[in-house]
């Protein structure tokens, strides 16, 4: 049975070439044709089953909350002033986008923290506050009623001395050094702008001796520890961030306000990271440069079989079938499944490397007939006879080893 269908075969690929070729040329055609609508399917929650518990839960959970892979600015600048100023126009060209970004974060209202400070510390962070405030009451009532610099820095001289006495062993000294820091830094910012607006003294103090305070800044913007970067915080309004189809228009807009932002501050420095960003470099490289790849796997496979039959014609005609092959499967896949995602799109590599392997075989046997008999027509029965069964019974199992992912509830491989 068996050997009379690849006799078949074979006396219909000498005798009428024209009806296994064109056939094949034009599923190839139209498999080209329906690839080029097949859709790239990107977000990792798409490599999951949608009947997954824990799927449901995050997708109900970013619908109403957004998702919580945020995308981070980083203002910089030589002055603190400058940096605010620039988040805040930052934040303001970013609201213009609503459908892609659900809020930004770049500053708190300390208000809303005056009278709830106490409640983010812990049992122990509050007895040792209350044994500090007893014991260094007069070292705050100073600074509290400094009237000018020389008051504050002689009070801060004593207490150095004090601390110096005990061997800076006192439990506050870390804290007090922060504070101090704060301090200096508050006082420097005043000395070196501008635009002075005063020193608050005990806002300097708490902010830099956390977890004495709740914010780094006293105007509440989210401060870096260089002291001159701002941070903010954008949050994409999108159960699948990381999908390119939301990807490109969001991350368009949030790189045409950052530009703008740079035109009217020349000088900062904004740069951006997170999640969102790092998925959307990854999966840029993955939709531009994968058909490539995939060619060129088949062009180096090509070449390295050239270099053992060096028979050019053979090899080219061999990847030949391999493009016809693969084009036929694109145009399957949007018909039975409408997209790829992050993992199938690789497979193209897998086809380059095991689907050649057959036309490799039939070649080295066709050749081998071909020495044995001058006639054309018996070299390429015999080389079908002989290798056809092997051949296709390893095309079969190999379907069949890639067809039992499909019960997977793994999407990425099903």
């Amino acid at each position: 049975m068996r050997e009379t269908l690849f006799r078949f075969i074979a006396g219909l690929v000498c005798r009428r070439p024209a009806v296994v070729l064109l056939p094949a040329l034009a599923l190839a055609a139209i498999g080209v044709a329906l690839a080029s609508r097949l859709e790239m399917h990107t977000s990792r929650i798409d490599l999951l089953s949608p009947e997954n518990r824990a799927v449901k839960s995050y997708a109900e959970f970013t619908r109403e909350f957004g998702t919580a892979n945020n995308i981070y600015f980083i203002i910089d600048s030589p002055s603190l002033k400058t940096s605010k100023r620039c988040a805040d126009a930052l934040a303001e060209e970013i609201s213009k986008h609503p459908a892609y970004i659900r809020d930004t974060l770049h500053r708190f209202d300390p208000k809303r923290f005056e009278s709830k400070i106490l409640l983010y510390l812990t049992p122990e962070q509050l007895r040792l506050v209350a044994e500090y405030l007893d014991e260094e009451a007069g070292l705050l009532e100073a600074l509290v009623g400094a009237e000018d610099l020389n008051v504050v820095l002689s009070t801060i001289e004593g207490l150095a001395e004090k601390r110096g006495e005990q061997g800076f062993r006192h439990p506050a000294t870390n804290l007090e050094m922060a504070a101090l820091a704060g301090l200096l830094e508050s006082i420097n910012s005043y000395l070196w702008e501008d635009d002075r607006d005063g020193v608050e003294l005990l806002p300097s103090i708490v902010s830099g001796a956390l977890p004495l305070g709740v914010l780094d800044d006293p105007e509440g913007y989210l401060v870096g520890r260089k002291g001159r970067t701002v941070i903010l915080l954008a949050r994409p309004d999108s159960e699948k961030e990381d999908s390119i189809e939301f990807l490109r228009p969001m991350m368009g807009a949030l790189i045409e306000a950052r530009e703008k932002v740079l035109e009217q501050f020349p000088g900062v420095s904004v740069e951006m990271t997170g999640l969102p960003t790092f998925a959307y470099g990854d999966l840029r490289v993955m939709e531009n440069e994968m058909p490539w790849l995939s060619l060129a796997a088949l062009l180096a496979v090509i070449a390295v079989f050239l270099l053992f039959f060096r028979h050019p014609l053979e090899i080219f005609l061999a990847g030949l079938t391999v493009l016809l092959a693969f084009a036929c499967t694109l145009g399957m896949t949007k018909l039975l499944i409408g997209h790829l995602n992050i993992i199938s799109s690789v497979f193209g590599l897998a086809m380059a490397g095991l689907g050649i392997d057959f036309g490799v075989h039939f070649i080295a046997r066709f050749n081998d007939e071909r020495r044995k008999s001058a006639v054309f027509e018996d070299a390429m029965r015999n080389a079908l006879v002989g290798c056809g069964p092997p051949v296709a019974t390893g095309a079969v199992t190999t379907a069949a080893a890639f067809f039992f992912l499909a019960v997977t509830d793994f999407r990425g491989l099903a």
